[in-house]
């Protein structure tokens, strides 16, 4: 499992680096208006993602990985429903648009909402054929592809530029072409694997069309709400704001945030197949060592980067576009640690669907949703850019809270703080370190401020091996 996840955390490593030159690019060559609407249109994409990325994906996975099913019959019809939903949606999209526009307050919306229908379904076989490949465990062929997506995206910025008459549809081309050939990529490596050619079937069970569609509505619900709580706050700005220019800040704002949630989303892709297969064994002991070692690596290795970007959100901001963003630091420095919360609460979800704890999945979900537009509704027309910000980390801190004490029900605790004291005495002084060297020196390009990024992970990094905080032999061995 740790060889997994350290392909999927390479991979992810590749896909923030992509998504960041994405946004850089952009960020330099669209107006902030203009960078506000592929902002919008992003968080439109998110939420029909919030459909097709883990409900049958998911679905498709969670059937293979159980081994009780006829595999290739659990892939094909997967893929059919798959494909019939998102055609659906994107002719839902379509009909919409003029609909969505007019509440956003602007008519251009439409046919850039409309570019969407195309790009929909291409991006749901992508996801569906990636779901057999982590059922079939194949994680390393599987990182390929998620390396690869997000660099083909890159293939927007060429053609923004081209159509410098009209950039946003350009961006939608470019994301459009990218979900077309990772499709085709994602489809070579599963068909070309032994693992697929050489499933036996003839002992499984009969994969049903009723069977696929309940297990994927299982995922699409609990994932659906963390896409809208994850995205919600881009919308709600927007929609009672109607400030084209706020919606551009707060863009620059969310993308950083997604740094824990990029990361983390290696953790329950990989950890999925063997909750779900040690559960089938009965084996919860085991379970419980699987969850203890991967909140072990997130504490230790994901939580000092959110920590970092809160204390220097304002620097990164201003830095990585310009000092018309250096404004919005302060909604950043919150919203990094609502994302890091909402990433867990992800996590915890997957893992109660894998030991069958649906109905408290399901429950936790809607909580986090319908508190998320309260807070939204509250907070935006008073503090703007910080008021999304607080609506998203104080709903997904509570998700969380309640998640874990369900899963600690469910299972046991799986928690140790005393293996833990010591990578958490060094994060304090990590952090503090830190927050004197920005008082100190404050860098003035992106350049200067990777650099001393590096320095200050570098010597974490350090710290931890003289502390002894892991075994570093035993972890690269694995």
């Amino acid at each position: 499992m740790i060889k997994a996840l350290g392909y999927h955390t390479f991979a992810k490593i590749i896909v923030v680096l992509a998504a960041y030159l994405l946004h850089f690019s952009l960020g330099k060559i669209l107006t902030v208006e203009e960078y506000g609407i592929i902002g919008t249109i992003i968080t439109f994409c998110n939420f029909y993602y919030m459909f097709l990325t883990n409900g049958v994906r998911q679905g498709i996975s969670k059937m293979i990985s159980s081994n009780e099913y006829r595999n290739h019959e659990a892939l094909h019809k997967g893929m059919i429903v798959q494909v019939i939903f998102s055609f659906a949606l994107a002719a839902l999209n379509y009909f919409l648009a003029p609909f969505f526009a007019d509440a956003f307050g602007d008519p251009a919306f439409t046919g850039y909402i409309r570019g969407l229908s195309i790009l929909i379904p291409l991006t749901a076989i992508y996801f569906a054929y990636t779901g057999g490949l982590n059922g079939y465990k194949l994680f390393l062929l599987e990182s390929i592809v998620v390396m690869v997506y997000p660099m083909l995206r890159l293939s927007s910025i060429p053609i923004a530029l081209l159509m410098s008459w009209d950039k946003p549809h350009g961006v939608i081309i470019g994301f459009s072409l990218a979900s077309l050939l990772s499709a085709l990529l994602a489809s070579y490596f599963l068909y070309r694997s032994k693992k697929y050619r050489q499933d036996t079937e003839e002992t499984k069970k009969t994969v049903n069309y009723k069977r696929i569609i309940e297990i994927s509505v299982e995922f699409i619900i609990f994932f659906a709400a963390i896409t809208m709580v994850l995205n919600m706050d881009t919308f709600f700005l927007q929609y009672l704001c109607k400030d084209t220019e706020l919606t551009g800040l707060y863009t620059g704002v969310h993308t950083f945030s997604l740094v824990p949630y990029y990361l983390l989303s290696a953790f329950y892709l990989v950890i999925l197949p063997y909750i779900t297969e040690n559960y089938s064994k009965g084996d919860m002991k085991k379970i419980r060592q699987i969850i203890s070692q991967n909140f072990n690596i997130i504490i230790l290795f994901l939580l000092p980067i959110v920590l970092l970007i809160s204390l220097t959100s304002s620097d990164l901001l201003a830095c990585f576009y310009d000092s018309q963003y250096y404004i919005a630091g302060p909604s950043l420095s919150i919203l990094c640690f609502g994302t890091f919360l909402l990433s867990v609460f992800a996590m915890v979800n997957v893992i109660l669907n894998g030991i069958n704890s649906k109905r408290i999945s399901n429950v936790l979900s809607l909580i986090i949703v319908v508190l998320d537009i309260i807070l939204l509704f509250l907070f935006i027309p008073k503090f703007d850019l910080v008021g999304a910000a607080l609506a998203t980390t104080i709903s997904s801190g509570i998700g969380c809270i309640l998640g874990i004490y369900y899963m600690i029900k469910k299972i046991g605790n799986p928690f140790s703080i005393h293996s833990l004291k010591k990578g958490i005495l060094l994060i304090i002084i990590f952090c503090i370190l830190s927050k004197l060297v920005f008082v100190v020196y404050t860098p003035t390009n992106l350049i200067l401020l990777m650099l001393v990024y590096a320095a200050l992970a570098v010597l974490y990094l350090l710290c931890m091996i003289v502390f002894k905080v892991f075994n570093l032999k035993s972890l690269l061995k694995k």
